[in-house]
Protein backbone atom coordinates (compact mmCIF):
# COMPACT_ATOMS: atom_id res chain seq x y z
CA UNK A 1 0.00 0.00 0.00
CA UNK A 2 1.05 3.73 -0.53
CA UNK A 3 1.35 4.54 3.26
CA UNK A 4 3.87 0.97 3.26
CA UNK A 5 5.87 2.36 0.85
CA UNK A 6 5.96 6.01 2.73
CA UNK A 7 6.71 4.23 5.68
CA UNK A 8 9.91 2.44 4.22
CA UNK A 9 10.70 5.36 2.45
CA UNK A 10 10.90 7.51 5.73
CA UNK A 11 13.10 5.02 7.26
CA UNK A 12 15.64 4.01 4.47
CA UNK A 13 15.97 8.11 4.23
CA UNK A 14 16.79 8.41 8.07
CA UNK A 15 19.28 6.06 8.35
CA UNK A 16 20.90 7.25 5.11
CA UNK A 17 20.50 10.89 6.87
CA UNK A 18 23.01 9.41 9.70
CA UNK A 19 25.79 8.76 7.61
CA UNK A 20 25.60 12.41 5.97
CA UNK A 21 24.29 10.72 2.50
CA UNK A 22 21.62 11.83 0.29
CA UNK A 23 18.87 9.15 -0.63
CA UNK A 24 18.68 7.31 -4.19
CA UNK A 25 15.59 5.70 -5.18
CA UNK A 26 15.40 3.30 -8.42
CA UNK A 27 11.96 2.64 -8.74
CA UNK A 28 10.75 -0.39 -11.55
CA UNK A 29 6.82 0.26 -12.12
CA UNK A 30 5.44 -2.09 -14.89
CA UNK A 31 2.06 -1.02 -14.19
CA UNK A 32 0.40 0.75 -16.92
CA UNK A 33 -0.41 3.94 -15.30
CA UNK A 34 2.41 6.05 -15.52
CA UNK A 35 2.47 6.70 -11.55
CA UNK A 36 4.06 10.28 -10.94
CA UNK A 37 6.19 8.55 -7.78
CA UNK A 38 8.35 11.64 -7.80
CA UNK A 39 5.17 13.42 -6.54
CA UNK A 40 4.61 11.11 -3.80
CA UNK A 41 4.29 12.70 -0.19
CA UNK A 42 5.91 11.08 2.19
CA UNK A 43 5.61 13.99 4.57
CA UNK A 44 4.09 17.48 5.33
CA UNK A 45 5.89 19.35 1.72
CA UNK A 46 7.98 16.70 1.70
CA UNK A 47 8.09 14.86 -2.13
CA UNK A 48 10.26 12.02 -3.03
CA UNK A 49 11.44 13.64 -6.02
CA UNK A 50 12.92 17.16 -3.83
CA UNK A 51 14.59 14.58 -1.08
CA UNK A 52 15.44 11.91 -3.61
CA UNK A 53 17.39 10.66 -6.16
CA UNK A 54 15.46 8.95 -8.66
CA UNK A 55 15.58 6.85 -10.97
CA UNK A 56 13.39 4.65 -12.90
CA UNK A 57 14.22 1.77 -14.34
CA UNK A 58 12.45 0.85 -17.77
CA UNK A 59 11.74 -2.59 -19.10
CA UNK A 60 13.40 -2.82 -22.74
CA UNK A 61 13.75 -5.07 -25.11
CA UNK A 62 15.23 -4.95 -28.32
CA UNK A 63 14.85 -7.81 -31.36
CA UNK A 64 13.61 -9.83 -28.01
CA UNK A 65 16.79 -9.13 -26.51
CA UNK A 66 16.28 -7.61 -22.70
CA UNK A 67 18.26 -4.68 -21.81
CA UNK A 68 19.07 -5.19 -18.35
CA UNK A 69 20.06 -2.34 -15.51
CA UNK A 70 23.71 -2.20 -15.08
CA UNK A 71 24.77 -1.94 -11.06
CA UNK A 72 28.05 -1.05 -11.28
CA UNK A 73 30.29 2.33 -11.75
CA UNK A 74 30.26 3.89 -15.08
CA UNK A 75 32.63 6.90 -16.27
CA UNK A 76 30.99 9.07 -18.84
CA UNK A 77 33.19 10.94 -21.26
CA UNK A 78 33.84 12.29 -24.82
CA UNK A 79 32.39 15.18 -26.56
CA UNK A 80 29.09 17.44 -26.14
CA UNK A 81 26.45 17.71 -28.75
CA UNK A 82 23.84 19.92 -28.52
CA UNK A 83 20.19 21.43 -30.33
CA UNK A 84 18.95 24.36 -28.61
CA UNK A 85 15.74 25.96 -30.13
CA UNK A 86 16.70 29.76 -30.62
CA UNK A 87 13.00 30.31 -30.10
CA UNK A 88 13.12 29.19 -26.54
CA UNK A 89 13.96 32.20 -23.37
CA UNK A 90 16.90 30.97 -21.96
CA UNK A 91 18.96 29.20 -24.50
CA UNK A 92 22.07 31.40 -24.51
CA UNK A 93 22.36 30.25 -20.93
CA UNK A 94 22.19 26.52 -22.13
CA UNK A 95 24.58 27.38 -24.64
CA UNK A 96 27.40 29.05 -22.24
CA UNK A 97 27.10 26.25 -20.13
CA UNK A 98 27.15 23.35 -22.60
CA UNK A 99 30.50 25.09 -23.85
CA UNK A 100 32.84 24.91 -20.78
CA UNK A 101 32.83 21.21 -22.16
CA UNK A 102 34.16 19.86 -25.61
CA UNK A 103 31.10 21.30 -27.47
CA UNK A 104 29.50 20.92 -30.89
CA UNK A 105 25.75 22.52 -31.90
CA UNK A 106 23.40 21.73 -34.69
CA UNK A 107 21.53 24.26 -35.34
CA UNK A 108 17.70 22.23 -36.57
CA UNK A 109 15.66 19.37 -35.57
CA UNK A 110 16.79 17.85 -39.27
CA UNK A 111 20.87 18.26 -38.81
CA UNK A 112 20.23 16.54 -35.17
CA UNK A 113 18.19 13.73 -37.44
CA UNK A 114 21.16 13.34 -39.81
CA UNK A 115 23.81 13.07 -36.90
CA UNK A 116 21.83 10.74 -35.16
CA UNK A 117 22.88 8.68 -38.02
CA UNK A 118 26.23 8.71 -37.28
CA UNK A 119 28.83 6.83 -34.76
CA UNK A 120 28.05 8.46 -31.43
CA UNK A 121 30.94 6.32 -29.78
CA UNK A 122 32.91 9.58 -29.02
CA UNK A 123 30.16 11.58 -27.49
CA UNK A 124 29.74 11.58 -23.58
CA UNK A 125 26.17 13.73 -23.52
CA UNK A 126 23.77 14.79 -26.35
CA UNK A 127 21.94 18.02 -24.65
CA UNK A 128 18.50 18.44 -26.50
CA UNK A 129 16.26 21.41 -25.71
CA UNK A 130 13.25 22.57 -27.59
CA UNK A 131 9.30 21.84 -27.12
CA UNK A 132 8.07 18.50 -26.50
CA UNK A 133 4.18 16.86 -26.12
CA UNK A 134 3.54 13.63 -25.21
CA UNK A 135 6.80 11.75 -24.78
CA UNK A 136 6.34 11.00 -28.66
CA UNK A 137 7.58 14.09 -30.37
CA UNK A 138 9.85 17.32 -30.49
CA UNK A 139 9.47 20.49 -32.23
CA UNK A 140 10.37 23.98 -32.55
CA UNK A 141 9.27 26.68 -31.27
CA UNK A 142 7.62 28.03 -35.00
CA UNK A 143 5.22 25.22 -34.98
CA UNK A 144 4.74 25.01 -31.30
CA UNK A 145 0.89 26.03 -31.81
CA UNK A 146 0.47 23.17 -33.61
CA UNK A 147 -1.09 20.11 -31.28
CA UNK A 148 -0.29 17.60 -34.00
CA UNK A 149 3.19 16.37 -34.40
CA UNK A 150 4.17 18.98 -36.92
CA UNK A 151 6.21 17.90 -40.09
CA UNK A 152 9.87 18.52 -39.58
CA UNK A 153 9.48 17.55 -36.33
CA UNK A 154 11.25 14.71 -34.78
CA UNK A 155 9.20 11.96 -33.67
CA UNK A 156 9.80 8.39 -31.66
CA UNK A 157 8.06 6.79 -34.61
CA UNK A 158 10.79 8.06 -37.39
CA UNK A 159 13.58 7.02 -34.70
CA UNK A 160 12.12 3.50 -34.63
CA UNK A 161 14.06 3.20 -38.14
CA UNK A 162 17.12 5.13 -37.07
CA UNK A 163 20.74 3.07 -36.82
CA UNK A 164 21.46 1.02 -33.69
CA UNK A 165 24.49 2.44 -31.91
CA UNK A 166 26.77 0.76 -30.47
CA UNK A 167 28.44 1.02 -26.82
CA UNK A 168 29.64 3.44 -25.75
CA UNK A 169 26.68 5.19 -25.97
CA UNK A 170 26.37 9.09 -24.80
CA UNK A 171 23.82 10.33 -22.39
CA UNK A 172 21.00 11.92 -23.19
CA UNK A 173 19.11 15.16 -21.44
CA UNK A 174 16.38 16.24 -23.35
CA UNK A 175 15.12 19.46 -21.44
CA UNK A 176 11.39 19.47 -23.15
CA UNK A 177 8.11 19.01 -21.59
CA UNK A 178 6.66 15.44 -21.11
CA UNK A 179 10.31 14.32 -23.11
CA UNK A 180 10.21 11.36 -20.11
CA UNK A 181 6.77 10.55 -20.74
CA UNK A 182 6.68 6.33 -20.45
CA UNK A 183 3.78 5.59 -22.40
CA UNK A 184 1.55 7.27 -24.40
CA UNK A 185 -2.04 7.24 -24.05
CA UNK A 186 -1.47 4.34 -21.87
CA UNK A 187 -0.45 2.15 -24.84
CA UNK A 188 2.53 0.14 -23.54
CA UNK A 189 3.56 -0.94 -27.19
CA UNK A 190 3.57 3.12 -28.15
CA UNK A 191 7.19 4.30 -29.46
CA UNK A 192 7.72 6.50 -27.08
CA UNK A 193 11.10 9.05 -27.07
CA UNK A 194 12.44 7.55 -23.46
CA UNK A 195 12.00 3.91 -24.45
CA UNK A 196 13.23 4.28 -28.48
CA UNK A 197 16.07 6.38 -27.64
CA UNK A 198 17.40 3.92 -24.77
CA UNK A 199 17.17 0.48 -27.28
CA UNK A 200 18.50 2.35 -30.10
CA UNK A 201 21.41 5.13 -29.06
CA UNK A 202 21.67 6.27 -25.45
CA UNK A 203 23.27 5.07 -22.65
CA UNK A 204 20.93 6.72 -19.51
CA UNK A 205 17.96 9.19 -20.77
CA UNK A 206 17.21 12.57 -18.27
CA UNK A 207 14.00 13.96 -19.10
CA UNK A 208 10.52 15.78 -17.81
CA UNK A 209 7.44 14.06 -16.84
CA UNK A 210 5.46 17.31 -16.81
CA UNK A 211 5.34 20.76 -18.52
CA UNK A 212 8.03 22.85 -18.00
CA UNK A 213 7.96 26.55 -18.00
CA UNK A 214 10.76 27.79 -20.71
CA UNK A 215 12.47 30.20 -18.19
CA UNK A 216 12.73 27.86 -15.82
CA UNK A 217 14.13 24.70 -17.93
CA UNK A 218 17.47 26.20 -17.67
CA UNK A 219 17.75 26.63 -14.15
CA UNK A 220 16.68 22.85 -14.22
CA UNK A 221 20.22 22.21 -16.34
CA UNK A 222 22.61 24.10 -14.51
CA UNK A 223 21.11 22.81 -11.38
CA UNK A 224 22.10 19.05 -12.50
Amino acid sequence: SAGKIMHWIKMVQAEVAKRGKQLALVIFDTTPFEIPWELLEIDDDQYIGAIAQVARWLHLEAWGVPRYLAIADYMCGGSVLSYLDRGLEGTGEERALLQTFLHSEVFSLEELQERLEEPLQDMGLLYIGSHGGDGTHLYTSMLSEDPQPPLGSLSASWLVGMRRQLDPRPILFINACESARILYKRDTRAYTLVKTFLLLCASNYIGTVAMVDSAEAPRIAKRL
